[in-house]
């Protein structure tokens, strides 16, 4: 019986020296969480001057459609999102490099970082989904209207950029009737 303890006590005690081990990546693994650091960076700030000329786009277009007023509203906000991000994710990296070998910060400063760029398409998404759900909900006669889920189920598979946003905002409102205009009464 006092054997059996002895082998449990001492199972318990390597359990737990194991546990509190950790590794924290090879040797070289504090300048490749760098180089990931620096990339994700000069990713981010491209997707920001694609994102400001699609903003351009959309605030043109909105200009002569006031149905994509909000929508530009909405995608000027997620732009700006973008730019303040950028700057605090460059910060981000000048402080990881501070660090020098200190794998725990660089590895944290990387999740952050990722984490923080997921948020802003998120909130690019958002903007251009709803400017999808408001041309859905155009009359396309008097007993069809498009439900505003299968937009956003379309969206969800695909990534809608604002120059798509734009040509179905037009096609929706070409096919919409105008407002004088009375649409077939008839019955099937």
């Amino acid at each position: 019986m006092l054997n059996h303890f002895a082998v449990r006590v001492s199972l318990l005690a390597a359990l737990v020296l194991l546990t509190g081990c950790r590794t924290y990546g090879s040797y070289d693994s504090t300048n490749l969480t760098l180089t990931e650091i620096e990339a994700a960076n000069q990713l981010f700030e491209g997707e920001l001057s694609r994102a400001q000329a699609e903003l351009a786009t959309l605030q043109q277009a909105a200009s002569q459609n006031p149905m994509l007023a909000d929508v530009a509203e909405a995608y000027a906000g997620a732009v700006s999102l973008h730019e303040d991000m950028l700057a605090q994710h460059q910060a981000y990296a000048e402080e990881a490099s501070e660090h020098g070998r200190n794998y725990r910060v660089q590895h944290r400063t990387f999740g952050a970082i990722s984490a923080e760029q997921m948020i802003v398409q998120e909130r690019y998404y958002r903007a251009l989904s709803s400017g999808a759900h408001a041309v859905s909900l155009v009359d396309a006669g008097r007993y069809q209207v498009s439900p505003p889920y299968y937009v956003r189920a379309a969206l969800q598979a695909r990534a809608m950029t604002a120059d798509e946003l734009i040509r179905q905002t037009e096609a929706a409102a070409t096919a919409a009737p105008a407002e004088g205009e009375e649409t077939n009464s008839q019955t099937p």
